[in-house]
């Protein structure tokens, strides 16, 4: 019979009534498939552990080539195996063996008793052989693995644990400290996973949500609207050309300073900075926004059709005969076709 029969036959039968039941309905046959002989000297039943002294007898002690090379505690089906993994570690400590198991039959816990973490913390492997347990794939890989008898000789058993063991304590790791990174980067949102959210937004929905949309969305809150145009105006300014309009010193953008001179320097910034943080989307991004039939901005000048036209560095040409309010109100548009908001963008008045 074969170690998946032996699993199979093992879920299908009434479960053991007792721990000595156990014993010989279910761990003998499974050691007897993964190559240990019962009826010699391999598997040895009630072995002395720690000396005269200590007294303690292990269920199951597997000898070959003259050493012990596991040790399996085994108890009742049904028993809470938590009270006695420190008697089966014990065991083990004693007897100097890299791998031991706890098992009621059903239910193997396999442990590394000599790395220096807490009890619960050496266990690298639970396997479950009852009707509702593990994939009997898994179950026979797992057994022929750790303590199959060739593979404990090899060593091969004691390196795998050490990976599947490096492996859980990593995934608990970032389980207890990603929830807290990312809660972290809600509280304060980063500005690159706010853009690559409003370019995904946009290859999907070809809408470009501000940055206040992507963070509420990102926290799980109302999405709010967008801001309508009778709110870009800066309160500084006055609808009347008799009125004097304040003059700029700088501009800042996602909290970073560019000093400027004028309202016309400060649109021409807001391309600049934004080409640089969008290279590859800012031309298509940019494209649908026009005024009449000109484009706010675009590589080609025969697009741009305003009366003052200018060049900024990055090659593209910009409208620039505008009132300072319009040209807030257009920047303000440039920063939300790329996934931006207008709280991205700060005057620096005298």
């Amino acid at each position: 019979m074969s170690l998946r029969e032996t699993i199979e036959r093992i879920r299908s039968s009434p479960e053991p009534p007792n721990e000595e039941t156990a014993k010989i309905q279910i761990l003998l046959p499974i050691l007897n498939e993964l190559s240990w002989n019962p009826y010699g000297q391999e598997v040895l039943w009630e072995h002395p552990v720690g000396g005269k002294k200590a007294g303690g007898k292990a269920d199951i002690a597997l000898r070959a080539d003259g050493h012990i090379r596991a040790i399996i505690e085994a108890k009742a089906p049904g028993t809470n195996l938590s009270h006695h993994v420190e008697q089966v570690l014990g065991y083990a400590f004693f007897e100097g063996v890299d791998i031991c198991a706890l098992s009621d039959g059903l239910q193997w816990w396999l442990y590394l008793p000599r790395e220096s973490y807490s009890h619960e913390q050496r266990r690298f492997a639970e396997l479950r052989l009852g009707d509702h347990g593990d994939p009997v794939e898994q179950i026979c890989s797992d057994l022929a693995t750790f303590l199959g008898r060739e593979s404990l000789l090899s060593g091969q058993a004691v390196k795998r644990a050490k990976q599947v063991l490096g492996a859980r304590r990593e995934a608990a790791q970032l389980g207890k400290e990603m929830p807290q990174i990312w809660q972290g980067m809600l509280d304060k949102p980063d500005g690159e996973l706010i853009d690559l959210i409003g370019q995904r937004v946009y290859e999907k929905l070809s809408l470009r949500p501000s940055r206040e949309q992507i963070i509420a969305a990102m926290r799980n809150t109302r999405i709010p609207p967008k801001p309508t145009d009778h709110t870009l105006d800066p309160p500084s300014e006055k609808p009347s050309g008799r009125q004097p309009t304040k003059r700029p010193t700088a501009v800042r953008l996602w909290g970073e300073h560019h000093p400027v001179r004028t309202h016309v320097e400060i649109m021409m910034t807001v391309v600049e900075q934004l080409h640089r943080r969008h290279p590859h989307d800012f031309d298509r991004a940019v494209e649908p926004l026009k005024s009449g039939k000109s484009q706010y901005v675009s590589r080609d000048s025969s697009r741009v059709r305003g009366t003052r036209v200018k060049q900024a560095p990055s090659g593209h040409y910009v409208d620039v005969n505008l009132s300072a309010g319009e040209q807030r109100r257009r920047a303000v548009r440039l920063l939300e076709a790329l996934g931006h908001g207008e709280s991205d963008l700060e005057y620096v008045y005298e």
